[in-house]
């Protein structure tokens, strides 16, 4: 009897060991980040880790070190995957999600992991916001164990001796400690809080540092505003879509930093593809003011005269007179919100259907000036007016909710059917829903099912009005669908 107690006590004390010290360890992760597309200088790299605690990282573009370098781990870091693995549950995270809106042209983010032969892999789109926080949380402890800044480099390409010499950052320099620099940008200073934002970039920190980055952009600091773009653009900051990459570079821009109005100047003369139509009126004026700006950012992302030359060329002598005389006029942002409501509503009316979209977005968020659902859905209305895509879905969105504008199902439907017939996804979604719940417009569940499977989002939706159509009609729209090639310019027909 006592041997079968001894045996039983054995058995609990061996499960309770396993449990604790013996959970299942990897085989192998990896980490790939894909280039971007478009203006984008996003670093691509691979970073392979064996159970053993071996790294293979393998530098492709926009990077500090090209070509593969090894190191080997220590048992604790590797112990620290381990344990980044459990909290992430990673097997248990989807290999893709629906997403309401895609933002094209972004980097991707592949993780894998392999387990007693099991294998996970995970193609993470970064122009998706709707990912689970467990996968981005999961793909930052990947690198900082690693010390990925190694290979990499800090993000958002910082000269070489700012981790020796993180006051060389400080506007003027000083020779303060790290603690004396953190209480000057808890205390408001701009050049502490973008100093702060580089310290924690470079220990690849990077939620403090978009903390840091985001302050001393709030009160104006250009270098900043451009960094947390290039972060939100990378994909490593949690709840940052390419709305708050636009916003980041816009802010940039409009306090005056060159390299951003550069940049946005490149893409009104190129297009981005997605969200801005080439305008050569905005590219001269934003290409021309960036060579009249002081140089606040590391290098240019545009190639100056060659590119103010190029957008002129496209614009008759009254034109580019018109553009001359505004970039005459212009001066930075005003720092008090009182002034910037009033800057801002007059970049608005001079600007294109774009350019008042986003004004409009930042009186819906409160950025930069209050919050005002009205002047949102004035300057939506005049985007829309204009042919934007985005600002007919934002118009439409206002319509649905009340905000800014009376309720106006009928309204909704007429803007995000115009948005969802440029492609645009989200309005998609919604303009399904109008037609599955018969507000604003007819009821018809054949345009409801084709929308949603157009969208390619909420399907479980989809199908559920699927059930209500014949076997032989919803062939026919599977038919349809596949046969636009996902564009609805390209379908024969729409429901």
């Amino acid at each position: 009897m006592k041997l079968i107690i001894y045996f039983l006590v054995a058995i609990l004390i061996f499960s309770s060991a396993r449990a604790e010290n013996f959970s299942p360890a990897f085989d192998e992760i990896t980490l790939e980040r894909t280039r971007c597309f478009g203006m984008g200088r996003c670093p691509a790299y691979k970073v392979v880790i064996s159970g053993s605690g071996k790294v293979t990282y393998t530098g492709e573009n926009f990077v500090k070190k090209v070509g593969i370098y090894t190191t080997t781990l220590l048992p604790q870091q590797v112990s620290e995957l381990n344990q980044a693995l459990r909290e992430a549950d990673y097997f248990s995270i989807p290999e893709r999600v629906d997403c309401r809106m895609y933002a094209t042209d972004q980097a991707g983010i592949i993780t894998s992991v392999t387990i007693n032969g099991a294998i996970h892999k995970i193609p993470r789109d970064t122009g998706c916001s709707d990912w689970p926080a467990k996968i981005r949380a999961f793909e930052t402890n990947i690198e900082k164990i690693v010390n990925i800044t190694q290979w990499r480099g800090p993000h958002g390409q910082l000269d070489k001796d700012v981790a020796k010499n993180i006051h060389a950052y400080m506007e003027p320099q000083s020779s303060e400690s790290v603690d004396n620099l953190r209480q000057k940008a808890e205390s408001g200073d701009t050049a502490a809080q973008y100093a702060m934002g580089v310290y924690y970039e470079i220990d690849n920190s990077h939620a403090e540092a978009a903390e840091w980055f985001s302050k001393a952009g709030n009160q104006g600091h250009g270098k900043s505003s451009v960094l947390m773009a290039r972060l939100c653009d990378e994909g490593v900051v949690n709840n940052c879509d390419y709305k708050d990459v636009a916003r980041w570079w816009r802010k940039a821009a409009y306090h005056g930093n060159k390299d951003a109005q550069g940049f946005i100047g490149v893409q009104y003369f190129k297009g981005d593809g997605f969200q801005i139509k080439p305008d050569y009126r905005e590219a001269y004026f934003w290409l021309l003011l960036a060579d009249k700006s002081p140089v606040m950012g590391p290098e240019p992302f545009y190639q100056g005269e060659v590119d103010v030359a190029a957008a002129a060329s496209h614009l008759t002598p009254e034109q580019k007179a018109e553009v001359e005389a505004r970039v005459k006029k212009w001066a930075p942002m005003p720092k008090t919100l009182e002034e910037q409501a009033k800057w801002l509503e007059q970049m608005a009316q001079q600007g294109n259907a774009h350019d008042k979209f986003l004004m409009g977005q930042m009186y819906v968020k409160g950025i930069d000036v209050p919050q005002n659902y009205e002047m949102a859905a004035k300057l939506f209305l005049q985007s829309a007016e204009l042919g934007d895509a985005e600002a007919q879905d934002a118009i439409g969105r206002l319509y649905l909710t009340g905000q800014g504008v009376s309720q106006d199902y009928s309204s909704a439907a007429k803007w995000l059917e115009k948005a969802a017939k440029q492609n645009w996804y989200s309005s998609m979604y919604d303009l399904g829903k109008l037609y599955a719940s018969g507000q604003g417009v007819k009821k018809n569940d054949e345009r409801a099912w084709f929308w949603l499977a157009f969208g390619n989002s909420h399907l479980s939706e989809r199908d559920e009005i699927g059930k209500r159509l014949s076997p032989e009609r919803l062939k026919e729209l599977f038919t349809l669908v596949n046969s636009c090639l996902g564009r609805i310019d390209r379908c024969q027909q729409i429901p």
